[in-house]
């Protein structure tokens, strides 16, 4: 995993702001998927930004 925005000056990386302060993780688009069906949802649409960032979009099931 590659982290911007860790220099002096800069602004923290939403990663690595969620990793830090929440205990968050990075996951697959397979977790997420997993995640959801759990949650009662399914994963309907899966899109990436030009930023490299990836969105997921989901739907009760």
């Amino acid at each position: 995993m590659v982290f911007t925005g860790v220099g002096p000056g800069e602004e923290a990386s939403p990663e690595l702001l969620m990793m830090v302060l929440v205990g968050g993780r990075g996951r697959t688009l397979d977790e997420f998927r997993e995640m959801g069906r759990e949650a009662g949802l399914e994963m309907s649409a899966v899109g990436r930004q030009r930023s490299g960032r990836y969105i997921a979009e989901f739907r009760p099931v």
